[in-house]
């Protein structure tokens, strides 16, 4: 797991081609996620916001895929920066939501995040 790398694999990728924006945007997310760098997390959330906003080149289909993404990486964040006794309400949000929402892009991944974050016992107890 060698996720520095792949970040700065992922600012050497050519994003001449218009699909590979998206895998770019997700796997810079998934990497920013699993270092906890938690701003840079966020100010990806916030430029991929802006670019399914300002994209005209993709479905509407395919924009709900990658917002609910990102959406539900921003309710990951949240919950990993919440304090711990807050997080236990705040996935079982996350967990309705989600499976309520059938078109998610990287639904998988999202999966066995929340699964980590669920299966999560602190050092000290």
């Amino acid at each position: 797991e060698q996720y520095d790398k792949s970040l700065e694999n992922m600012s050497k990728v050519s994003n001449d081609i218009f699909l590979i924006k998206y895998d770019v945007k997700n796997i810079s997310l998934k990497c920013c996620y699993e270092l906890d760098y938690f701003d840079n997390a966020f100010e990806i959330i916030d430029s991929y916001k802006h670019f399914l906003s300002n994209n005209n080149k993709v479905t509407e289909e395919r924009e709900i895929w990658h917002y609910n993404f990102i959406s539900f990486t921003n309710k990951l964040l949240k919950i990993k920066l919440a304090p711990q006794n807050e997080r236990g309400f705040m996935v079982k949000e996350f967990i309705k939501k989600f499976n309520e929402t059938e078109k998610i892009s990287s639904r998988t991944w999202l999966q066995m995040k929340i699964e980590a974050i669920q299966n999560y016992k602190p050092a000290h107890l």
